[in-house]
């Protein structure tokens, strides 16, 4: 009977998210929790999203700054103007983003990211690590 109490305890403690010293910025136990979060707000910065599926949603002005979507599924996605600063793409699915115009992908990490060039150069890029492993370089 305590075992099962122990693990009802353990299973509503991973599904809270878990609030940050400075109560700003939610962190989350659990990547759902956070896919949950991000759905509903539209803001997830620094985020812990590793595999998440995010395809075809409506991600426009999101709010998604140094979050870890490294392996997420993003196809089909909108993620116009969204903040994506710092991201960590690596090996995201981002074939057939709605759009990226006016994203901001300053120093996100995009290396072997499933993406079309023409979608990703209609987005900020400014240091941000290609697919093919380069760093954008900006102009000033």
């Amino acid at each position: 009977m305590m075992y099962y109490l122990f693990q009802l305890f353990l299973l509503i403690i991973l599904s809270i998210p878990v609030v940050a010293a400075d109560a700003r910025e939610p962190r989350f136990v659990r990547v759902l929790s956070a896919e949950k979060y991000l759905r509903i707000h539209k803001n997830c910065e620094g985020c812990l999203l590793r595999r998440a599926e995010l395809a075809e949603l409506d991600l426009a002005s999101a709010n998604l700054r140094g979050a870890d979507l490294q392996g997420s599924d993003l196809s089909s996605a909108n993620l116009s103007k969204a903040k994506l600063m710092g991201a960590n793409l690596k090996r995201a699915d981002l074939s057939s983003v709605i759009s990226l115009v006016g994203a901001d992908l300053s120093g996100a990490n995009l290396v072997e990211a499933n993406v079309r060039d023409e979608m990703l150069f209609s987005a900020k890029l400014c240091g941000a690590i290609l697919p093919d492993g380069t760093r954008f370089q900006c102009k000033m």
